[in-house]
């Protein structure tokens, strides 16, 4: 007894064939051999393609998923060299794709910024940044809450990454540049206006990492604890920022009438004064 013919939906081969798919991957799909489904599409009068118009149909499919990859990747605001390691391919090759589908190659700092558009992707890649190097905001934050005291490390706020958030108001900053933070050129003088006009109280620590005036976190602790209590007493303290050096020290105090600033003295190195401390 002959065997009996398999249930094949030809209707469903044909629809995957002319779709441009190859006979293999048709084959490979439905589970059954590449012969079967080719005498299955030829005796339903289906015309079976060369094998260099395949070729040029599969190339085309190709690129036509790349082009896809690309545009969405280009959206998200990755690089095209990052474009090219995620996909697997080449920097000319996703050049070329963007000038297919009319898209400008973007500089790696415009690409960055689409990218910083997301306010997760913002949080994530400012947090990495700080934390490289955040052992001071670190030894702070453990001694506040060592003291009862909230800290919250690498509180985001807008476009801004505050070190320590402490007391739920005051934004805590450790400043390890032996410039000053309240230099007109610096950017840390715009960032205290900005969190200013946030809400935000600002303390920066000056915590030269060469200085000789050294890091002492329990004195820093001090002048958070006075501030906080300051700032609850007096409202008008909410206002202000302070700037004290890594000894405690307190150097700086004003408002966001940064034009009128206050003079910043500088950090102690071998040329410069002596600190309390000593």
């Amino acid at each position: 007894m002959p065997p009996k013919p398999l249930a094949i939906d030809v209707d469903d081969l044909r629809k995957r064939y002319e779709s441009g798919k190859s006979l293999a991957k048709v084959a490979s799909e439905v589970g059954y051999s590449v012969s079967t489904v080719y005498l299955r599409l030829r005796d339903a009068g289906v015309p079976i393609r060369t094998r260099a118009v395949g070729n040029k149909i599969g190339g085309t499919l190709r690129r036509s998923a790349l082009h896809a990859d690309v545009a969405r990747l280009y959206g998200q605001g990755v690089r095209v060299l990052a474009m090219a390691q995620q996909l697997g391919t080449t920097r000319p090759k996703i050049v070329r794709c963007l000038g297919d589908v009319g898209l400008p190659v973007r500089s790696g700092s415009e690409a960055n910024t689409i990218r910083l558009r997301s306010a997760g992707v913002r949080a994530d890649v400012t947090r990495a940044a700080h934390l490289k190097f955040g052992d001071g905001n670190r030894e702070l934050a453990e001694e506040l809450e060592r003291r009862g005291i909230a800290a919250e490390r690498e509180h985001i706020v807008d476009h801004m990454n505050v070190d320590v958030l402490a007391g739920g108001t005051l934004a805590v900053e450790v400043h390890r540049p032996g410039a000053s933070p309240l230099s007109v050129e610096s950017r840390e003088r715009q960032r205290i206006v900005d969190l200013l006009h946030r809400g935000f109280p600002v303390l920066y620590v000056w915590a030269y990492r060469n200085s000789r005036c050294r890091y002492d976190v329990s004195a820093c602790a001090d002048q958070i604890v006075a501030t906080l209590d300051l700032i609850h007493k007096d409202p008008s303290a909410g206002r202000q920022y302070r700037v004290i050096r890594g000894c405690g020290q307190v150097v700086a105090i004003g408002g966001t009438e940064l034009e009128h600033r206050p003079v910043v003295l500088p950090p102690h190195g071998r040329r410069y004064g002596t600190c309390h401390q000593r």
